[in-house]
C-alpha cells in the first residue's frame, strides 16, 4: 500500500515547497542515482549541509532514501521540489530528477527497493522510457557496488509493464 501510494504522489506531483526561487526545469527525461558517500545521513542532515556549507538554495536532490541510520530503512524523503532544477548532476540539472541513497557501497534491500519503486513513479510521471540512457549514476562510483544499476532498471521495466496492463 506504503509504494502505492508513493507512486500515486509523485504522479500528482505532491512535494515539499521551499522558500527560495529556483528555475523550474522545462522537461524531464533523466533520473540520476547518487550515493551519499556517507554511513548515515538523511534529506534534513543534507539540506542543512547543502544550504549551510555549499551556500545553495535547497538540498540539491530532489530524493533521498534512508538507509536506517538517520532514517527508517528505505525511506523515501524529498527534497528539492519535483518540478525544480536540481543542484546534483552537472550540466544535467536541467533536464533531471536527482535520487540519493544514504550510504557508500553497502545498500539495504529496502533501499534498492524503495529505489526501484521511486524511479518506477517517476518514469511513469515524465513518460521516461527507462534504460541505461534515461537512468544514469551521477559518476562512475555511484551509486557504489552495492546497487546493481542495470538490474534496478530491468525491474522498473517489469514492473512499469505489470502495472500498465
Amino acid at each position: 500500500m506504503q509504494k502505492i501510494l508513493l507512486i500515486l504522489l509523485i504522479l500528482l506531483g505532491v512535494t515539499t515547497t521551499t522558500k527560495a526561487e529556483m528555475k523550474n526545469r522545462k522537461k524531464t527525461s533523466l533520473i540520476i542515482i547518487h550515493h551519499s558517500d556517507t554511513e548515515m545521513g538523511n534529506g534534513k542532515i543534507f539540506r542543512r549541509f547543502h544550504k549551510e556549507e555549499k551556500k545553495w538554495d535547497d538540498i540539491g536532490y530532489h530524493f533521498v532514501i534512508t538507509n536506517g541510520k538517520g532514517g527508517p530503512d528505505g525511506e523515501v524523503q524529498r527534497g528539492r521540489e519535483m518540478k525544480k532544477q536540481g543542484a546534483h548532476a552537472k550540466n544535467r540539472n536541467y533536464n533531471s530528477v536527482g535520487i540519493c541513497l544514504v550510504g557508500n557501497d553497502d545498500f539495504t534491500e529496502k533501499q534498492r527497493e524503495a529505489a526501484i519503486w521511486l524511479i518506477m513513479g517517476i518514469c511513469l510521471k515524465y513518460q521516461i522510457d527507462p534504460s541505461e540512457k534515461t537512468i544514469q549514476p551521477h559518476h562512475e562510483k555511484c551509486p557504489g557496488s552495492g546497487v546493481n544499476l542495470s538490474e534496478v532498471i530491468e525491474e522498473v521495466k517489469k514492473r512499469i509493464k505489470l502495472f500498465v496492463q
